[in-house]
């Protein structure tokens, strides 16, 4: 039986060659190291595209808001862990990954698909996050006054940060 070639590295572990040279190529298209993908579980969520594609695997909610809403009927506890990225990032994931719009503000969804370059549909559903799922989170640094609706004009002209949220 041949053996197995890996190759060694930093990251910690033995590494399928193929795999290693995947990861460095997209450090460099993220303009991370490798442990900061692997640290972050971008590397995983990528890795996981194709499983998505195929039926299975973890899916990238994009969100307008921090909520978190994890499925609580499957499981009694989860760790969430958070990372605010820069704009580059986010349009580089939402590039990458099949992503499912739970945008539930029209104007959002507009100004979203402005900044990240690809269709982010307004789409008003109820998630259940569940293990090894991501969101995608645009956050406005500011509070609004109770039911204030935001045109696009005036969501432009707040501040705002993306959050990148992964659940295990």
């Amino acid at each position: 039986m041949p053996k197995e070639r890996t190759v060694e590295g930093r990251i910690g572990s033995n590494v399928d060659p193929f795999l290693y040279r995947k990861l460095c190529k997209i450090a460099r298209m993220f303009g991370r190291t490798k442990s900061d993908l692997l640290k972050e579980g971008i590397w995983e969520l990528i890795q996981q595209k194709k499983q998505k594609q195929k039926g299975g695997g973890a899916m990238l909610y994009i969100l307008n808001s921090l909520i978190v809403p994890v499925d609580f009927q499957n499981k009694q506890g989860y760790v969430v862990s958070l990372w605010k990225i820069d704009l580059e990032t986010a349009r580089k994931i939402v590039r990458e990954m099949p992503f499912t719009s739970a945008v539930g503000h029209e104007a959002t969804a507009k100004v979203l698909t402005e900044l990240l370059g690809v269709e982010i549909p307004h789409n008003r559903i109820a998630v259940k996050m569940k293990e090894g799922d991501a969101g995608l989170h645009f956050v406005l640094r500011t509070r609004l006054p109770e039911g204030k609706v935001l045109s696009e004009e005036e969501l432009r002209e707040l501040d705002f940060d993306l959050v990148l949220s992964r659940v295990s």
